[in-house]
């Protein structure tokens, strides 16, 4: 199942509508729906367009209820629409977020004034009809997110009169890692037909064809002021002899993996003077920072994160008079940083996490404070560099930047208690993150004086002793992260002071005593983490009273009892809980039915001793839900799953009996030790029981029996599989080998008969293999060199016969051979790999 995600471009998208809608009213006195001014009905043949292109539209949420003459006979006054007070005619369209689905009709074609059109945020689900360059009226075209897909059609380019062209799409985002863009072009020739373009937003549209020229198109719009083409597997660029972008404010290239074709023109400068926003993150420049990148008087946004850059910020960096924000993070870089950028008075927001910087890290501070940016600066990112002064203590002078409100030091080697001065000092603080250090010593008290504070992060550090009074003095903090360090004590009853927490993290600490039942006043949690501590005693209706917001518990590890009655019905409604190790049995608790949300249980070794209840599988409207009840008591037979969905299910270690089901499988299954029986064929043969992300299976330890069938071509992601100690029969299926992906085989302790399939070659990422007490016959293949990596190799117990061959010896990776076979055969490899110089990586025997 795809994970749609809504890019933040949207909002961008957004601003242009309104600066589009503007401008309109300023060229045309444009009428509005809630704003009547007029007595001009609208055109009977635009009211029969719009009535036509209703009748193809499927309205589930009844947006366009409006659209009914027998209600309002003015067109204009319908939502959505927009018209001009002198004429009458329909010239603005807005159709946005409306969820809907269906077919443009061309009776669109019909609206000959129409100067906005905008579809963005529906569900469309076909490709943009060509249609749309016959609008040539148009000045605003927005199908941002709207569903649409395929190619994006030529007839666009005819579209001369257009100012903002905005086709946003969105990339498909799959758990194994898959993608793919929705919308794509052939080229881009065609859109120098549109030569009054200001905004050309296409961010997420795959643009790969265009690689060779996509520049060279758009160089020839010398009104564009905005270009952004985010996401858009450009993959190079290629500069024209001259560049005409005079207008041009804005550029987002960023995430393209984009490799220069030769070095930036300097040139560009004099072309782009206008150039306030430069966005080049997330591509392949690998180069010295582009000292005209330095001279662009007007920039105010500079980002070429996650490039690879190397070598140091020159100090003609003074140049950059409007610089805003400036992110150099995950490149190359080196040196100091020059104090000349002390003098950017206008810069707040500067990232250089992720180089390769050293020195003492008040070096930076000394460079920062050498001007007028200690008053300015409202963000400061360091995170995981390379400063010497990082195996000392911090430096006092962080205080001095008494302006900021987001500090940054994530991942460096910081020791010793966390400063004063920060308490001191950073006043305005909003925004503090020092996890990842080796801070030591106790929470200050001293934190109850950044009385701004909204998130605090101070996670994976050494910290220890009690929770100190300072932190819940912090009312208005929204997330507090002190998870993974070695902090003690009870959770104390003062927690309920912070009532405007979202999000609370005490994770893996030694955190003891009951849970306080006040964590129940914090009406606006949404995310609690209390796992791997030492809490115990029980955890009643009242901890969770007022919890009505709570999405996600993590609470695993800890000796809690939930002791609530059998009727009742929590407030919240959940997308996660995980209750491992807690004591909820014996029987299955009955008020997950009530969480109609929920996407992710895990209750492993919690004392349930009960058959799995037959609306387990349909708690959710989720499509993809994950179910850990392992190490429980739960018997009898696994109910019949729905059809609708998909599921991450690990049963193990359990008392379940009878048939295994036909399971739709997502990622992995795990029903090892169990009491299983019957043979496997439906379950692996049947579509339903899987899909093309699975990537484990584990049915070992049970008592599954029958031969195994030729269909592991339907479950081409498999990692690894597990069948061992089953009562498997038959020869190994030669599908096998189309398991690509496959590093881990175990078919230990069946019945297999026949050879070695042949077709295991093909499963070149096996690391470990795993064949040992069958009844296998042949020889160890000589194709076993086709393995290059295999680290493991058990054979013990077969009916193997032969030598072991030479190909072995060219198995660097192998650690341990379980073959089983005559001492002289052994010492025969012993010899031979003596003989190839291998002493260093021969293998283990085990005989």
């Amino acid at each position: 199942m795809a994970a749609l995600s809504v890019s933040m471009n949207h909002v961008t998208a957004t601003i242009i509508f309104f600066v589009f809608l503007a401008q309109i009213s300023v060229m045309v006195n444009v009428y509005f729906a809630n704003g009547d001014q007029s007595n001009i009905l609208c055109h009977e043949t635009e009211k029969q367009a719009l009535l036509s292109f209703k009748r193809d539209l499927v309205d589930d949420f009844n947006k366009l209820v409006s659209w009914d003459v027998s209600e309002e006979e003015d067109c204009c006054k319908w939502a959505g629409i927009s018209c001009n007070t002198q004429t009458g005619h329909v010239s603005a369209l807005s159709l946005s977020n409306g969820s809907f689905t269906g077919k443009i009709n061309p009776s669109l074609l019909n609206l000959t004034h129409l100067l906005s059109l905008d579809l963005s945020l529906n569900h469309f689900s076909q490709i943009i009809p060509s249609l749309m360059g016959s609008l040539v009226s148009l000045r605003y075209l927005n199908f941002t997110h709207g569903g649409f897909q395929g190619k994006i059609p030529h007839q666009l380019g005819n579209l001369s009169g257009l100012h903002y062209l905005v086709l946003e799409d969105i990339i498909n985002y799959y758990e194994n890692g898959w993608s793919s863009n929705l919308l794509y072009v052939d080229n881009l020739h065609w859109v120098s037909g549109l030569s009054s373009l200001k905004s050309l937003v296409m961010y997420e549209v795959d643009l790969s064809k265009a690689s060779d020229h996509w520049l060279f198109a758009i160089n020839t719009l010398p009104s564009l002021q905005e270009v952004r083409l985010g996401f858009c597997d450009l993959g190079h660029i290629h500069f024209p002899s001259h560049i005409n972008l005079t207008s041009l404010e804005t550029l987002d290239l960023s995430d393209n993996s984009l490799e220069l074709g030769g070095p930036i023109p300097c040139t560009i400068r004099n072309n782009m003077s206008l150039l306030k926003h430069l966005d080049l993150s997330g591509n392949n420049i690998n180069s010295v920072i582009p000292k005209c990148f330095y001279s662009f008087p007007n920039l105010a946004l500079l980002h070429l994160r996650g490039n690879k850059l190397q070598g140091t910020i020159s100090s003609d960096v003074v140049n950059l008079t409007s610089i805003v924000s400036f992110d150099l993070s995950s490149n190359a870089l080196t040196g100091s940083i020059p104090k000349s950028m002390g003098k950017l008075c206008n810069l707040e927001a500067i990232d250089l996490s992720y180089n390769r910087y050293k020195g003492r890290v008040s070096m930076v501070f000394e460079s920062l404070l050498s001007g007028c940016l200690v008053k300015k600066r409202k963000s400061l990112h360091l995170d995981g560099n390379l400063f010497d002064s990082f195996t000392g203590e911090i430096s006092d002078e962080i205080g001095v930047f008494e302006n900021l409100v987001h500090l940054s030091l994530i991942h460096n080697n910081f020791f010793g208690p966390i400063p004063m001065s920060i308490c001191q000092n950073l006043r305005s603080i909003e925004s503090l993150d020092i996890s990842k250090n080796n801070f030591s010593g106790s929470i200050p008290e001293c934190l109850v004086s950044l009385s701004k504070l909204k998130s605090l992060i101070i996670s994976y550090n050494q910290l220890s002793g009690p929770l100190p009074q300072s932190l819940w003095s912090l009312s208005n903090l929204l997330s507090l992260d002190i998870s993974n360090n070695q902090l003690s004590g009870p959770l104390p009853q003062s927690l309920w002071s912070l009532s405007n927490l979202l999000s609370l993290d005490i994770s893996n600490n030694q955190l003891s005593g009951p849970l306080p039942k006040c964590l129940g006043s914090l009406s606006n949690l949404d995310s609690l983490n209390i796992a791997s501590n030492n809490f115990e005693g029980d955890v009643s209706e009242v901890h969770f009273a007022n919890l009505t917001n709570l999405r996600i518990i993590h609470a695993s590890g800890n000796k809690l009892t939930l002791n609530v009655s059998s009727c009742w019905s929590p407030p919240f409604s959940l997308y996660a809980v995980e209750l491992n190790n807690w004591n909820l049995g014996p029987h299955f608790p009955i008020w997950l039915k009530s969480q109609k949300s929920i996407s992710q249980i895990s209750m492993s070794n919690t004392g349930i001793s009960d058959v799995i209840p037959c609306w387990l599988w349909n708690i959710s409207s989720s499509i993809d839900l994950f179910i850990d009840l392992s190490e429980n008591q739960i018997y009898g037979e696994i109910p019949e799953f729905p059809n609708d969905r998909s599921y991450m299910l690990n049963l193990s270690s359990n008392k379940l009996t009878g048939p295994l089901p036909r399971i739709p499988v997502s990622i992995s299954l795990d029903l090892s030790n169990n009491s299983l029986s019957g043979n496997i064929s439906n379950f692996l043969c049947d579509r339903k029981s899987r899909t093309r992300d699975v990537e484990g299976l584990n049915l070992a330890n049970n008592f599954l029996s029958g031969k195994i069938p030729d269909c592991w071509m339907y479950w081409p992601s498999l990692i690894s599989i597990d069948l061992d100690n089953n009562n498997l029969t038959g020869k190994i299926p030669s599908s096998i080998g189309s398991l690509q992906n496959l590093r881990s085989l175990h078919l230990r302790n069946n019945s297999f008969t026949g050879e070695i399939p042949k077709a295991l070659k093909n499963c070149s990422a096996l690391i470990g293999l795993d064949l040992g007490f069958n009844k296998l016959v042949g020889t160890i293949p000589r194709w076993i060199e086709s393995l290059p990596i295999l680290g493991l190799l058990v054979l013990r117990s077969n009916d193997l016969t032969g030598l072991i061959p030479v190909e072995l010896c060219k198995l660097s990776t192998l650690q341990l051979l379980d073959a089983n076979m005559a001492i002289k055969n052994l010492e025969r490899m012993q010899i031979l790999l003596l003989k190839e110089g291998k002493t260093s990586t021969t293998p283990s025997y085990i005989s």
